[in-house]
């Protein structure tokens, strides 16, 4: 009975000198963010607070630059017209036509947003938009209709696209 007590006392005397170290409270866990989610800081003071909403605001606006890219998860139906560009690399008038593409965007000649789109990996929109061989262009609306199709265009036809 003598041992129980005193292995009893040890490990209440144990718990009591380390038992709270390496926890946090509840109020002290900060989550990590998802992949894509905008994390904006709380204001510490009243002076910050102005700041911190225009950093929420900025966050919620979206962008609408024109450029080149490569495709990304919600540019279809994201209200804005787009040409999508399903690009293979091993494809020589692909690769032209990404020159093409890369030369008129810097020259600041494009005025709607081309996407780039890995023809041999993006089998699920190659599905939606019928696209079944490389070097086609799909011109969609804001809404992600498609507008016109172009396989293996002109060069001409490429800028008019573009346009």
């Amino acid at each position: 009975m003598k041992n129980f007590i005193a292995l009893l006392f040890c490990a209440v005397f144990v718990l009591s000198a380390c038992g709270h170290e390496g926890m946090q409270d509840e109020s002290e866990v900060v989550e990590e963010p998802t992949e894509g989610e905008v994390v904006v800081e709380e204001a510490d003071n009243a002076e910050d607070v102005e700041e911190v909403e225009e950093e929420k605001e900025e966050a919620v606006a979206p962008t609408a630059s024109v450029g080149y890219a490569a495709y990304s998860d919600g540019v279809v139906g994201n209200g804005e017209p787009s040409l999508l560009f399903f690009y293979a690399s091993w494809c020589p008038k692909c690769q032209t036509n990404d020159g093409l593409l890369t030369d008129a965007y810097d020259a600041g000649k494009g005025a709607i947003s081309t996407y780039k789109v890995d023809y041999d990996t993006a089998d699920a929109l190659k599905e939606q938009f019928g696209v079944v061989q490389q070097d086609t262009f799909v011109l969609i609306d804001g809404d992600g209709n498609v507008v016109k199709t172009a396989a293996f265009p002109s060069k001409e036809e490429l800028h008019s696209l573009i346009q």
